[in-house]
């Protein structure tokens, strides 16, 4: 018996007890880490529970240490961020700004990579017309806001004149990086899409993941799978480099305020003839496009509302948000709408009650995996019937704030598995 287990039998009955307990909260475990001097374990863990748990045996002032907020942090201090997802295990999350500071923003988190809040005790300026916000400024050179510059007159009109959009009635003007289209009354100005109708539809909707700058690997992505149209999330400012990558038409435009919206992309023998970004509170957004090919023509909209425990409501914010201009594009182009993306909840039935009571039409669920969803109208217009549906990478790659998440070659070098459906269309 080695030195250190007890000899007493109620001593030793306290030692196992002890060993059970620390067992039984860790299921599943193959093998025990190493732990260090303070008594903490790391434990690597799989797909299912996504990243790397914290054990801690030593307590502080009755808590808990690790992953616990200690007294001294339960608001966000001057600079901090209160939906900062490192507190989202605790109890009190978001956090509330500190006495003499207030929640300014949304501002660019690098440390995380969202856009989200800052406590401040004076609110930033407002971000300009390339969406930089000051004392940051646009950079020709980078393509990007950097500190080390300032968004000079020539910049701004350019960007202004990127993301131009006039509306007077019924009468928008839309002009994007790639092409421009224009709508008036039921006569529209159509680009590309005129070869013979199509019988099938190959849709994907993929968070691409905010680090990844393989644009090839996008571009095998969706080259492989032979998709018509794709919708994408998370690709920050990077539409150009993905579309210059693949080939594909990149039909949305990216602004700050809408950064991580859903993007609608098009196979080349594809068109589109109209598009619309909506914005949702913390730079979230809806963007939606009619694309065609022949007569087959499809309102596409896709979102990435933010996550905060699962929780279907910011999804149903997002429907709540874009139903009419929904409406519009469907009524104008008599088109059916498709509407997918990164739902950032697994409540899909939540979702599609919502589609159903703010638009009045029947939709379907055509592919889901986890928290992405591919949704479908079927009645009054209808897409068609979805013959088959693929989870790319799955069990290589899950999501989850960086460093709890997975990203492997198998899912593009993403966090999400790209997920697609084939429809035969009823056109």
């Amino acid at each position: 018996r080695p030195n250190d287990v007890p000899s007493d039998p109620y001593l030793l009955r306290v030692h196992m007890f002890r060993l059970t307990a620390v067992l039984l909260v860790i299921p599943g475990l193959a093998e025990v880490a190493t732990c260090e001097a303070d008594g903490s374990c790391e434990v690597k863990r799989g797909k299912r529970d996504s990243g790397v748990v914290l054990l801690q045996g030593v307590k502080k002032h009755g808590k808990t240490q690790g992953g616990q907020l200690q007294l001294d942090e339960q608001c966000a201090a001057e600079g901090e961020d209160p939906y900062d997802p490192q507190y989202r295990s605790a109890a009190k999350y978001p956090r509330d700004c500190c006495a003499g500071t207030k929640r300014c923003g949304p501002y660019y988190q690098a440390r995380w990579g969202g856009w989200s809040y800052e406590c401040l005790a004076q609110c930033r300026g407002e971000a300009d017309d390339c969406g930089c916000v000051p004392p940051k400024g646009w950079s020709s050179r980078k393509q990007r806001c950097s500190g080390s510059s300032t968004t000079s007159d020539e910049e701004a009109q350019e960007c202004r004149d990127r993301t131009s959009t006039t509306t007077t009635g019924v009468t928008e003007s839309t002009t994007t990086t790639s092409t421009e289209s224009t709508t008036t009354g039921p006569t529209t100005s159509f680009t590309g899409g005129t070869g013979p109708t199509p019988t099938h539809l190959n849709i994907m909707s993929w968070n691409v993941f905010f680090g990844n700058s393989r644009f090839n690997a996008m571009s095998d992505m969706l080259k492989g799978h032979e998709i018509d149209i794709a919708n994408l999330q998370e690709t920050n400012n990077k539409l150009d480099d993905i579309a210059e990558a693949s080939g594909y038409t990149s039909v949305n435009t990216w602004r700050q305020k809408h950064d991580w919206c859903g993007y609608n992309f098009h196979n080349s023998d594809w068109g589109h003839a109209w598009s619309k970004e909506l914005t949702v509170p913390g730079n979230r957004g809806v963007c939606g496009a009619m694309i065609f090919k022949g007569n087959a023509k499809f309102c596409v909209w896709g979102l990435h509302p933010i996550q905060q425990g699962n929780n279907v409501k910011f999804a149903k914010e997002s429907v709540k948000i874009a139903a009419e201009e929904m409406k519009v594009c469907s009524e104008t182009f008599n088109a059916p709408s498709i509407f997918l993306g990164d739902f950032n909840t697994l409540d899909w039935r939540g979702v599609r009650r919502e589609l159903n009571k703010r638009t009045g039409w029947e939709w379907d669920l055509a592919a889901k995996h986890d928290i992405d969803f591919i949704f479908i109208q079927t009645g009054p217009l209808s897409v068609g019937e979805v013959e088959s549906s693929e989870i790319v990478g799955d069990g290589t790659c899950w999501p989850g704030f960086p460093p709890n998440n997975g990203i492997s070659r198998q899912c593009g070098y993403a966090d999400h598995s790209p997920l697609w459906a084939r429809i035969k269309l009823d056109c």
